[in-house]
């Protein structure tokens, strides 16, 4: 084995086209030990570079993946996002009125307003793709009229679905008898439309 990589140190550069590659084969042909070694690293120069390729293309495949599920976490944050803010909004949407619901909270407003309420009849009811709405018509009579426009105005800014859809109102005399046995005033007469909006959720 010496005498060979001798040999090969001694050989001129410029002399590679002289070399006798017949003699060379037969002697490494004599020695199989040569044979084997070089087979050893070249096959272990093959392996190693098939595992970096593999270990470079799962890397790549990795970082493909982490991407990938980075830009999905951010549409799942978005999602939650907006969902959370339509939970909110809806959470504040009051629970639906009926009508005998209604009329309940009509009257508590008329008597805090000392506004008397002549009588009901049943208005509207309307299905809309996003609401209903029912509605009441309802005759009052107030002796002032700072009572009759605090009780409009109580349910026009009321917290709950409900709204004044339209109104008519007169001045009459009130000639009858009182509860107190006195002849009354004059009064103000109006008719109202109050409807109950109910936001479907």
């Amino acid at each position: 084995m010496a005498d060979f990589i001798k040999k090969l140190q001694s050989i001129d550069v410029k002399d590679l086209k002289n070399l006798d590659y017949q003699k060379i084969l037969q002697d490494v042909k004599k020695r199989p030990d040569i044979i084997i070694s070089s087979a050893v690293v070249v096959m272990a120069l093959l392996i190693s570079i098939n595992l970096v390729s593999s270990h470079f293309r799962e890397s790549q495949s990795l970082r493909n993946d982490i991407a990938t599920l980075e830009r999905k976490l951010s549409v799942v944050e978005d999602y939650k996002k907006v969902r959370d803010e339509m939970d909110a909004f809806m959470a504040q949407i009051p629970a639906p009125m009926a009508e005998q619901d209604l009329i309940n909270i009509l009257t508590d407003i008329a008597v805090k307003r000392r506004v008397q309420i002549e009588s009901y009849t049943p208005g509207r009811k309307q299905g809309e793709k996003l609401y209903d709405l029912v509605s009441i018509q309802m005759n009052i009579s107030a002796r002032e009229y700072s009572d009759l426009w605090l009780f409009i105005y109580d349910i026009e800014q009321s917290e709950l679905p409900m709204r004044i859809e339209n109104w008519t109102g007169s001045l009459k005399s009130a000639m009858g008898e009182t509860g107190s046995g006195q002849s009354g005033g004059a009064g103000i007469f109006v008719t109202l439309e109050v409807a109950a909006i109910n936001i479907k959720k």
